[in-house]
């Protein structure tokens, strides 16, 4: 399996190809458009035959390569930056590069701190259900203060008064 981290950013895509024990292979720098992407990937898939790409959740600039993966049938897997993170933290690396951190999102990826990226993960109702839980949780909550601002309401009534 060919695997590639990717460190994406509004503009590019800085790229990293790994060997199975972590060695980088190949680097490569392509502009975050489709028609770049989509290319870069035609040429990767005529040249490997399994390939795993990878990147960090990041926002939006992360989901036209993840599109494109989907569409052309190539495994996307995205990270949590907390994990690429600490795996910086826990390697010896003197500064922070886009081409170091493509390198870490492969070796995260080949160790297989990543899930799979589907077409779900772009469904559109995906934030509204999410709000609608969240909306969901705080009425609970605030049901559950109520209730409990009652019961000790009506228990200060109930005591007899000292005097």
């Amino acid at each position: 399996m060919t695997i590639i981290g990717i460190d994406v950013s509004k503009r590019e895509l800085v790229c990293a190809r790994i060997t199975g024990q972590g060695v980088e292979k190949e680097a490569w720098k392509v502009p975050n458009t489709e028609k770049d992407i989509a290319a870069w990937l035609d040429g990767l898939a005529a040249e490997h035959r399994k390939l795993l790409l990878g990147s960090e959740s990041t926002g939006p600039y992360h989901a036209l390569l993840a599109k494109l993966c989907l569409k052309k049938d190539i495994l996307f897997r995205l990270l949590n930056p907390i994990v690429t993170k600490q795996f910086t933290k826990a390697t010896v690396r003197g500064k922070k590069t886009d081409p170091a951190d493509a390198l870490v999102i492969a070796r995260c990826l080949l160790q297989g701190e990543s899930y799979p990226v589907t077409e779900g993960l772009f469904n559109e109702a995906r934030p509204l259900l999410r709000t609608a839980g969240n909306f969901s949780q705080m009425l609970r909550a605030v049901e559950l203060i109520r209730r409990h601002y009652t019961d000790h309401a009506s228990q200060e009534t109930e005591r007899p008064s000292r005097k």
